[in-house]
């Protein structure tokens, strides 16, 4: 379930949000990903049932006027809003919905280990975007979550087979 805690500063510009939550969870690497990579590798790493869920979402919102595709980095640059080193702000805007994502990842208290939060914040623009969001949100708050999970792991494994051998 997703945490229904206020948005952070940084995303006060997307107050009152019309839909707000923040998933979180942990990673254990030497080093973190810049957030901005990390976002990425969560759009373009997923498992097969969450890219099959994505072409069908396409198919289906392409008669709305909907904006669907693929993730690539042309496509993330072109939406990033904010960027440093603790986090990512990118915003999709159509004449339904502005849809923002955002990433941060803070020191843990254990050695090695940051805390991940990623969230979205939706404003409606009209009826359909208000329609649309409430058929995907029972999706969004199991692929959201289930892709940040993957992207960790995946980062998790990198970091396992490049750190060096000890005896």
């Amino acid at each position: 379930m997703p945490n229904r805690k206020e948005l952070p500063p940084s995303l006060s510009r997307y107050t009152p949000a019309d839909y707000y939550d923040t998933f979180e969870n942990k990673l254990h690497s030497p080093v973190p990903p810049r957030p901005a990579e990390l976002l990425q590798t969560i759009f373009t790493t997923y498992p097969k049932w969450v890219g099959s869920l994505f072409k069908l979402r396409n198919y289906l919102v392409k008669p709305f006027g909907l904006q669907g595709g693929k993730f690539t980095t042309e496509h993330f640059n072109r939406m990033i809003r904010k960027q440093d080193e603790k986090e990512v702000i990118e915003e999709m805007n159509d004449k339904h919905m502005l849809f923002a994502l955002h990433l941060t990842i803070t020191p843990a208290q254990q050695k090695n280990s940051y805390t991940v939060q990623m969230g979205t914040v939706v404003h409606f623009h009209n009826f359909i975007g208000r329609i649309y969001f409430r058929l995907i949100a029972p999706f969004h708050r199991l692929l959201v979550p289930s892709m940040l999970k993957h992207a960790l792991k995946e980062i998790e494994k990198g970091t396992e087979k490049s750190a060096p051998a000890t005896s």
